[in-house]
């Protein structure tokens, strides 16, 4: 019982000397004789110890290592990972009570935090056996134990310390009974319980196992602990999935959070919820108006999205995994680094940073053995959902909410993660030999949500500060019908606009108002970037069911409908009436999080659904998305300025999405944006100031005029030999040479300008010939080529050197996967093919191209239907956006119905 084991063993002594076990078993005795058989003390005394001596180390060993090194060094020793001597030494000196009350007066920081942690971890203790001793008849009726029971065994769980350091307990009592102990009320269970009896008359299958029993007699609580069970059939694994598609639902609804992977457990047929205090949330931050902007964060926030259950990427998090409470299978590596203890018993210990992996292990469901993924068993989770929101619906979860004013529930501030980080950082010797540096590293917390007043910011530090400085993680609360706030043992203060029981009636509210599609899709999207294969869940998408029907310009006007079924809509302006957004996903890759409340408004993205919409003859919605992304881009345009000149990334996109809005005060706008850029603007077509030249030209052929000095100063800018250059393969749209020729050729004629036609026409000559595309899309592969050399020959007169090697590159680009998933998007996948074929048909005179567009969309839908797609990034299913989402998609076929394409085609760059 006396050599516990630790991280370094080498200073067991001075944890020893701060808290001497003889001490801390004479202190918890009183309670010990009450609650454990005297043949068990020992070894429950051990065990607690042991957890109180780790809890010693991690705020002392860094200090430890460095008076270490002091004392090696000044016996003239080597930092040698092969020798023991100096650290047996020092082991022998920590010995030493003198020694150890040295390293204390050294670092006063260090010796007043590990007193008043080691104090109240003792009360810890005491506490949870005095509650077991006094709960213990109240605790036959969940766990069937003896009024005479006692305790066997004691152990911590892994969670965070708070509220004077303490955590969770397991108990085993002598007949085997397991419990867990929390140090606070468990009205969220009981909560939970009332939710779940409330929609049982609409479930298949009862969510009552979906809790543990538990049982809060005042401050604290008790849990069952529940068996993580492997499922033996295929029905019990429906079943499982069914009731997870109920909790994302509900939960989802109510605006809850926190449900991460340690929160739910896999306990059979049942996903088991067994942290239940932020079932609700209060409102923190700004006020929400009846805006599209605030709409559209209040639904993504009060949605399946934001609680955590469901696999969310967020760049901006100070988390890199994903710790979705549904499960994720495989190990996942985090570029983040924790401090290791290297070469521990040995002359070379330090501390290394090192990136560490995670793996989610008992919120994993099993089935004999083997880890289910979610996405299998989409059908059963979708159908979980829609029975609970038929409960949502009619406001039968409103009713229970009235119930539960006085409920406590925790106040998520920051994430715990960054306080986790902060906590470990003050356990560096520099933050423990000076209180200054203590309080200067804690007062680096003080940022908050800009709209607190100052003394609210003042009130939330302070108790951040208290909280850390004891090594606890903060930890903030208030009643469900509340407004105020409440840290550990203070006075509560206002701080939200809207309580718990508030929030949760808007995210009902919320719920209510979105149709069937939209919470399919909400999943379907969270779902997407864990697919383990390309085509996703595609055969449940919910853009699926407008394959089944579809034909060649048919089917966009059925996805148009699905895509106006998924907005949001909110606000009511005089003049122009209500707006439409859209949250979701904007793809991989792009350094945003996985769901986006409709910021993301240029024309690759959410500006480009108006245009589908339009295209469909949706006028209404149509209508509601343009008065939607006019306040969108008020709200969020500065993101168009990160790269301005881009014709379907920047500012330059509202040639495409807002083509009405275009003036000469628009056009001066751009150009000075542009010039600000300088050297930092990009040289292709896609990104650079090519691209808005084209569209600018393309307007002035049409007939729209557009003024002589803006063109020009574009095509010098654009042109400009000394500039940047593109970045891709030679032969890339997009991103390559064939890019800047194709405008070269366009602005040479239109401008008159020979010399650009001259060197546009000299480029394909040489090229052409060889060009061998491997690949088929617009962006980078054979369609392109065939797009922009078919304007080139036209534009310069070499029609018949296009025509010659049409064939080969039609060929090319119509070309579809075997026996793979198929990608349907505008940039890479089969729509732009289509926008292609159509657009080359005019440039080269030939309407076969308008058949073989025809003839080779049948082939892409048939394909799809049998063996799966997805849009612009494998395993992505239900990107709403237009370069890689199901506008383009829609946009393209709709333009099958009149291939003269009046309304122009983006990757044609015809507007």
């Amino acid at each position: 019982m006396s050599n516990p084991t630790l991280g370094v063993q080498a200073f067991l002594p001075f944890y020893r000397h701060v808290l001497p076990l003889e001490t801390f078993a004479e202190n918890l005795a009183p309670q010990l004789a009450a609650t454990v058989a005297e043949e068990d003390r020992e070894k429950v005394t051990a065990k607690l110890w042991q957890v109180a001596l780790h809890v010693v180390e991690d705020h002392s060993y860094r200090t430890l290592i460095e008076r270490f090194h002091h004392f090696r060094t000044e016996r003239g020793l080597p930092l040698d990972p092969g020798s023991r001597t100096g650290i047996d030494a020092f082991r022998l000196a920590l010995r030493h009570p003198d020694t150890c009350e040295a390293v204390l007066d050294a670092y006063p920081v260090l010796r007043r935090r590990l007193g008043k942690i080691t104090e109240n971890l003792r009360k810890a203790y005491a506490r949870m056996f005095v509650a077991f001793r006094d709960d213990r008849a109240q605790l036959a009726d969940i766990a069937g134990i003896g009024a005479q029971e006692t305790i066997r065994e004691v152990s911590l769980s892994n969670s965070d310390p708070h509220n004077g350091n303490q955590r969770v307990m397991f108990v085993t009592t002598t007949s085997g009974a397991q419990l867990a102990y929390k140090p606070r009320p468990l009205a969220g269970d009981a909560f939970a319980h009332a939710l779940f009896e409330a929609a049982e008359p609409y479930m298949q299958h009862s969510l009552s196992g979906c809790v543990p029993a538990s049982l809060s007699p005042g401050g604290h609580g008790w849990q069952t602990m529940l068996a993580t069970n492997p499922m033996t059939s295929d029905v019990q694994a429906g079943r499982y999935f069914y009731r997870l598609g109920a909790l994302i639902c509900l939960f989802g609804a109510l605006g809850a959070t926190d449900l991460h992977d340690e929160n739910l457990l896999a306990c059979g047929e049942f996903p088991c919820v067994v942290d239940t205090e932020t079932l609700l949330r209060a409102h923190f931050g700004a006020a929400m108006k009846d805006t599209l902007t605030d709409t559209l964060v209040e639904q993504m926030r009060l949605s399946p999205a934001s609680t955590l259950l469901l696999p969310v990427n967020n760049p901006h998090s100070v988390i890199d995994v994903m710790l979705a409470g549904v499960g994720v299978l495989g190990e996942q590596k985090s570029s983040l680094k924790n401090p290791t203890v290297v070469d521990p018993e040995s002359d070379g210990i330090r501390v290394e940073w090192r990136t560490f992996t995670h793996r989610h292990s008992a919120n994993v469901p099993s089935l004999k053995g083997e880890q289910l993924a979610i996405g299998d068993y989409f059908v059963d989770v979708m159908s979980g959902y829609r029975d609970a929101l038929e409960c949502v619906r009619p406001g039968t979860i409103d009713a229970v909410l009235d119930r539960f004013a006085d409920m406590p529930v925790r106040c998520l501030i920051r994430a715990t993660e960054v306080y986790a980080r902060y906590l470990d950082a003050s356990t560096h010797p520099t933050y423990l030999r000076d209180e200054s540096e203590s309080h200067r590293l804690f007062g680096l917390l003080r940022r908050f949500h800009r709209t607190l007043t100052p003394e609210q910011n003042d009130a939330l530090a302070a108790a951040e500060h208290a909280a850390l400085d004891t090594g606890d993680i903060p930890y903030f609360s208030t009643l469900a019908g509340d407004t105020d706030v409440c840290a550990y043992g203070g006075e509560p203060w206002p701080l939200f606009h809207r309580s718990p029981l508030a929030t949760a009636r808007r995210g009902l509210a919320m719920a209510r108002e979105r149709h069937d599609r939209f919470h399919r899709f909400l999943v379907e999207e969270c779902l997407g970037h864990i697919a383990p294969d390309a085509g996703g869940v595609w055969r449940h998408s919910v853009f699926g069911p407008t394959l089944v029907p579809a034909g060649p310009g048919t089917w966009g006007g059925r996805i148009a409908e699905v895509i106006g079924d998924l907005a949001v809509t909110s606000g009511n302006e005089p003049e122009h009436g209500a707006g439409a957004g859209w949250i979701g996903s904007i793809g991989p890759d792009r350094h945003t999080p996985t769901i986006n409340p409709g910021n993301h408004v240029a024309f690759h993205d959410m500006g480009g659904i108006r245009r589908a919409l339009v295209s469909a003859g949706r006028h209404s919605t149509a209508h509601a998305a343009e008065v939607g992304l006019r306040e969108l881009t008020d709200t969020y345009g500065e993101q168009l300025d990160a790269l301005p000149e881009s014709v379907f990334s920047g500012f330059a996109s509202q040639l495409l999405s807002m083509p009405d809005a275009i003036d000469d005060a628009w056009l001066d706008t751009l150009l000075e944006k542009i010039a600000k850029r300088g050297e930092d603007r990009e040289g292709d077509l896609s990104n650079g100031p090519a691209g808005p030249l084209m569209l600018l030209l393309s307007r002035m052929e049409s007939g729209v005029p557009v003024r002589a000095t803006a063109l020009d100063a574009l095509a010098r800018t654009a042109f400009d030999p000394h500039g940047p250059q593109p970045k891709g393969a030679r032969w890339e749209v997009a991103h390559g040479q064939l890019g800047v020729m194709w405008a070269k050729a366009r602005a040479g004629q239109l401008m008159s300008h020979g010399q650009w036609r001259r060197e546009a026409a000299e480029w394909l000559e040489r090229q052409l010939p060889d060009c061998r595309p491997t690949l088929t899309g617009w962006c980078n592969g054979a369609a392109g080529v065939l797009l922009a050399a078919g304007e080139i020959g036209r534009r310069t007169g070499l029609d018949d050197l296009v025509r010659a090697h049409a064939e080969r590159l039609v060929q090319a680009a119509v070309a579809l996967p075997d026996d793979r998933p198929v990608d349907l998007s505008v940039r890479h996948g089969t729509s732009g093919v289509v926008q292609c074929l159509l657009a080359a048909s005019r440039h080269l005179d030939d309407p076969t191209l308008i058949d073989r567009a025809r003839s080779y969309q049948h082939r892409v839908l048939a394909q799809a239907r049998q063996t799966g797609f997805y849009v612009g990034a494998p395993g992505h299913t239900s990107l709403v956006g237009y370069m890689l989402g199901w506008a383009g998609v829609a946009d393209s076929d709709l333009m099958l119905n009149t291939p003269e394409l009046p309304n122009g085609a983006p990757t044609a760059f015809l507007c």
